[in-house]
């Protein structure tokens, strides 16, 4: 007789070792091979056929684990590109205060060295 959990447990140990470890994405695979699974039972599909053409739909671990590499990567790129520009305006920043403290005590008054930074801005 054919257990349906069994099968997800099977299926969920396959994902996880293809690179899908996250537990959400795993959960959301879930639920969609479930349903999937369910409406093909509804249709008068046996459950043995209907888990094997869901997953089928679903696609095969290294086929998902492309995919979610795929979009893990598209959502890093812009937190990436933004800690960048943060690490270069931290520099500049640091690299002004340093040029700051290197002049002679009182070389500027504090308006010339607000037009100083004006400037450089």
């Amino acid at each position: 007789m054919f257990e349906l959990n069994q099968a997800i447990t099977e299926w969920r140990a396959q994902i996880a070792a293809a690179g899908i470890l996250n537990p959400e994405t795993l959960n959301e695979l879930e639920s969609h091979l479930r349903e999937d699974f369910e409406r093909r039972r509804q249709s008068g599909e046996a459950a043995p056929e209907a888990f094997a053409a869901a997953v089928r739909q679903l696609g095969q671990a290294r086929v998902l684990q492309a995919e979610f590499a795929k979009e893990s990567r598209s959502q890093a790129t812009p937190l990436r590109k933004h800690l960048k520009v943060l690490a270069a305006a931290c520099v500049l920043m640091l690299l002004g205060l340093a040029g700051y403290l290197a002049l002679p005590q009182g070389a500027l008054t504090m308006s010339e060295s607000r037009f100083a930074l004006w400037a450089l801005a």
